[in-house]
């Protein structure tokens, strides 16, 4: 499931992904749109950067939705706050 949280910040809820699988999924996201927008860019004006944040569950019985949104949105912020356009988790 892809939802938008907010502003430019979008979730991805996945299911039966080991949390390296999650990483990978991520960077391919990511280099996808970065590649996709050179493709379509008009301007030469525009650099498009993708930080993302990565969370999993590792024991459900202990996590929950919350803590899981707030893991992840804690990733999301240490990508943009160490350079932007990367994928932490």
């Amino acid at each position: 499931m892809i939802a938008r949280i907010g502003g430019e910040e979008f979730a991805v809820l996945l299911t039966d992904v080991e949390h390296s699988q999650a990483i990978h999924l991520a960077e391919s996201i990511r280099r996808q749109l970065i590649a996709e927008h050179r493709r379509t860019e008009l301007s030469g004006t525009i650099q498009l950067t993708a930080s993302l944040g990565v969370a999993t569950v590792e024991t459900p019985e202990r996590d929950n939705p919350h803590k899981l949104f707030v893991t992840a949105d804690q990733a999301l912020y240490e990508a943009k706050r160490t350079g932007r356009n990367r994928v932490v988790g």
